[in-house]
C-alpha cells in the first residue's frame, strides 16, 4: 500500500513537472525573446536604427503577441506602410518592415505619399528621395499640405513632370509649365487635373500657338479649369477654344 503511495505521487510529480515543461516551451515559443528586425532600405540609416532599438530593448512588446507588436510598432513609426512578423527560430522572431512610399517631393525639404501623407524627407535615404518627382508648391508652410494636394498625390503621374515643371499655387490654380517650350504653360486645379486626352489637346494648342509666338514675346496659358472648353490666353488677350 504504502508503495502504492509512492508510484502514485511519483506519477503526479513527474507529470507536473512535465506539465510545467511544456508550459514554459510554449511561453518561450509564443513570447521570444529576441526579435531579428529586418528594415526597408528606402529608410534613412537613423530610421532603420531608432525602429530596430524601439522593437530590440521595449519590454513590454516581448510580452504581447505579434499582432500587438505590430500594431504598436505601427503606432509609434507613421513612416512605417506594413510589418511582417513570423517565428524565425526558438525564441526568435523575425520583423520585416516595410515604408511608406513617397510619390512626390515638395519644395525639396518633405515627400508626400500615395496616400497624401506628409513626412520628413530626413526619413528616407537621399537616393530614394532624388528619384522623385519634384513640385514646388507657394503660399504654404511645409507641413501644411491642402485637401486638394493630398488627394493629387495620387493621381499626378511621374511622367507629367518629365514633360512639366510643376508649380501649386494653390488647389485653385495649379501650373504646369511646359519643360520644352517653357512660353507655354496650362493652368488646372485640383479638381480639373489634366489626363492624357486633354494634355494632347494643350499640346496641339501650343502647336498652333507657336505661329503667334514668332511675332510676340507673350507667354501663353491654357485653362482647362471650364467644363468642355480650354481658354487660352496672353498677358494682352485671351481666346476661347471650344
Amino acid at each position: 500500500m504504502k508503495r502504492k503511495n509512492i508510484f502514485l505521487v511519483s506519477v503526479i510529480m513527474i507529470a507536473g513537472l512535465m506539465a510545467i515543461g511544456v508550459y514554459q516551451a510554449g511561453n518561450f515559443l509564443l513570447h521570444p525573446q529576441q526579435y531579428a528586425v529586418v528594415c526597408d532600405a528606402a529608410f534613412s540609416k537613423i530610421v532603420q536604427t531608432n525602429i530596430t532599438d524601439y522593437i530590440q530593448n521595449n519590454e513590454l512588446l516581448k510580452a504581447s503577441s505579434l499582432s500587438v507588436l505590430n500594431d504598436q510598432i505601427k503606432k509609434q513609426f507613421s513612416c512605417i506602410a506594413s510589418i511582417t512578423s513570423e517565428l524565425y527560430a526558438p525564441g526568435v522572431v523575425q520583423v520585416c518592415v516595410q515604408a511608406v512610399k513617397p510619390v512626390l517631393s515638395v519644395n525639396q525639404s518633405f515627400v508626400l505619399s500615395h496616400a497624401g501623407d506628409c513626412f520628413s524627407k530626413e526619413l528616407f535615404t537621399p537616393v530614394s528621395v532624388k528619384q522623385l518627382p519634384d513640385l514646388t508648391v507657394r503660399a504654404v508652410g511645409d507641413n501644411d499640405i491642402s485637401a486638394g494636394l493630398r488627394r493629387a498625390s495620387a493621381v499626378l503621374s511621374s511622367s507629367l513632370f518629365d514633360t512639366h515643371a510643376v508649380v501649386w499655387e494653390s488647389d485653385h490654380a495649379a501650373y504646369l509649365h511646359d519643360k520644352q517650350d517653357p512660353w507655354f504653360a496650362i493652368i488646372c486645379s485640383a479638381e480639373s487635373l489634366p489626363n492624357d486626352q486633354m494634355l494632347s489637346k494643350c499640346e496641339q494648342l501650343k502647336k498652333d500657338l507657336s505661329v503667334k509666338k514668332r511675332m510676340s514675346q507673350d507667354c501663353w496659358v491654357a485653362d482647362v479649369r471650364f467644363d468642355n472648353q480650354i481658354v487660352v490666353y496672353s498677358e494682352k488677350r485671351g481666346v476661347a477654344y471650344g
